[in-house]
C-alpha cells in the first residue's frame, strides 16, 4: 500500500509533463510541398481578425523558439517555431486587428494586424555566447515584419 501512495504523485508528475510537452510543441500539419505548418486561431469564427505568419530564417543559430501571443491563455502553451529538413515551419497565429504583442523566446515583438490580412514575420536568432545548452536565453532575437498581404489558405 505504501508503494501505491508513492506512485500516485509520480504518475501525476508524468501526466503533467506529457501535457506540457504537447502544449509547448503544438501540432503541425504538412502543406502540399511537405513543409510543416500550424495554425492557432482561438478567436470566434465571426470575430474580426488577421494573422501573423511566423517563420525562422534558415541561418538562425537557435533552431527552435517559442511563440506566444500576449493576452492568450498562458496555460494553452506556446507554439514552437523550428527549422526542419524541409526548411522553416510556418506558424500562423490569429489576433484581433491592431498592434498585437507576441513573445518570441524572451523578446517582445509588436506586429500590426489588419482584418482579413496576413502579416509575415521573419525571425532570426543569433547566439550571444557559446553554450552547451540549446536554450534561447543565450540568443538575440530579431524580427523583420513585412507589409500585410491578403489572407490565403495554406495548401
Amino acid at each position: 500500500m505504501n508503494s501505491r501512495i508513492n506512485a500516485t504523485p509520480a504518475r501525476f508528475i508524468q501526466l503533467l509533463s506529457l501535457i506540457a510537452i504537447v502544449c509547448v510543441c503544438g501540432c503541425y500539419s504538412h502543406d502540399s510541398h511537405g513543409r510543416q505548418y500550424a495554425i492557432r486561431d482561438p478567436l470566434p469564427k465571426d470575430a474580426p481578425k488577421g494573422f501573423a505568419d511566423f517563420t525562422l530564417t534558415l541561418d538562425s543559430d537557435c533552431q527552435k523558439v517559442g511563440v506566444l501571443r500576449i493576452g492568450d491563455n498562458f496555460l494553452a502553451g506556446e507554439f514552437m517555431l523550428q527549422i526542419t529538413k524541409r526548411g522553416s515551419c510556418l506558424l500562423r497565429m490569429a489576433a484581433p486587428p491592431g498592434d498585437q504583442k507576441f513573445r518570441v523566446a524572451s523578446t517582445l515583438v509588436v506586429v500590426p494586424i489588419t482584418n482579413g490580412m496576413v502579416t509575415p514575420v521573419e525571425i532570426t536568432t543569433r547566439r550571444l555566447r557559446p553554450s552547451i545548452w540549446s536554450d534561447n536565453r543565450n540568443c538575440h532575437i530579431s524580427a523583420r515584419i513585412s507589409p500585410s498581404v491578403p489572407y490565403e489558405d495554406i495548401h
